[in-house]
């Protein structure tokens, strides 16, 4: 089937069905590596916590995107800026996961 042409669902192959929330996500998620780019050493604190956000079975889900799932996105940004629809800065992707892996090295080393 061409690009933009009806599928036999009824739908249209051509174009997009992300709603603004999952694409907000996504262009976070590319600034973030943008950032990591420009700073490598938080290459794996950005990878672990990428990792670990990621919902079971994300390919088989639009985006298909290891994306995190967007209720619980909401309630980061809910629980991070007291509104739901504020857009973290890069520094505040890279300042969480600096934090979450501190947080994680303070737990197994509690755990031995």
């Amino acid at each position: 089937m061409g690009r933009g042409q009806a599928t036999p669902e009824g739908g249209n192959s051509g174009g997009s069905d992300f709603d603004t929330e999952e694409m907000a996500v996504a262009r976070a998620v590319a600034e973030a590596g943008n950032a990591v780019y420009a700073q490598t050493p938080l290459l794996p604190s950005i990878i672990t916590t990428a990792y670990t956000l990621r919902p079971r079975r994300w390919w088989t889900q639009r985006p298909f995107l290891p994306l995190p799932e967007a209720e619980y996105t909401r309630w980061r940004l809910y629980t991070a800026y007291g509104n739901r629809r504020r857009r973290p800065t890069v520094s505040d992707i890279a300042s969480f996961a600096v934090w979450r892996q501190g947080i994680r090295r303070l737990v197994d080393m509690g755990s031995q």
